[in-house]
């Protein structure tokens, strides 16, 4: 989904999501980085393309979720065979390896250029060491348990990243 502030349609696509298989993680981080970034504008309708960087009412915020460890990785647009445990059943596999290496590198290389890019990383601590490790700090990365904290965690955050202006 672009970005939008239409507040409704993006919690109905949240509302819609389901946690189940593998993770491909590095994907999300990815997606991420091109929904914030003015280098891959492009990609997205006039209306939802991103501002430049460190524009002075302009904040980028990544926050990264998860349900479990990244283990997916792909070779020609299927799982690939050195994917880890968890990737789908080795019928769901491809006979080659992944040409972009182990999800977690990927995925720390895109924080990595996220952060010196200015973006704010913030996480969900399910596959700790690396989303501590993607986390712009350690007061931007939670550890939620289950939809209730969650849920705070999303409060926390929003509360951080508000700012009050006042105008004569």
């Amino acid at each position: 989904m672009p970005l939008s502030s239409d507040k409704t349609y993006l919690e109905a696509q949240i509302d819609s999501f389901e946690a189940s298989g593998s993770t491909g993680g590095q994907v999300g981080v990815a997606w991420g980085w091109y929904l914030l970034s003015p280098n891959f504008a492009y990609l997205w309708p006039s209306t939802s393309r991103p501002d430049a960087y460190k524009l002075e009412k302009t904040q980028k915020i990544a926050i990264l979720m998860t349900d479990g460890d990244y283990n997916s990785i792909h070779c020609k647009g299927v799982i690939a065979q050195d994917s880890t445990y968890g990737s789908g059943s080795i019928s769901e596999q491809i006979n080659c390896n992944a040409t972009n290496g182990e999800a977690y590198k990927q995925s720390l290389a895109v924080c990595d250029a996220m952060k010196t890019a200015g973006v704010q990383v913030y996480d969900s601590q399910n596959a700790k060491d690396l989303l501590a490790n993607c986390a712009t700090d350690s007061t931007k990365s939670y550890d939620a348990q289950n939809g209730d904290e969650l849920k705070q965690v999303f409060h926390d955050i929003a509360l951080k990243i508000s700012t009050i202006y006042l105008s004569h």
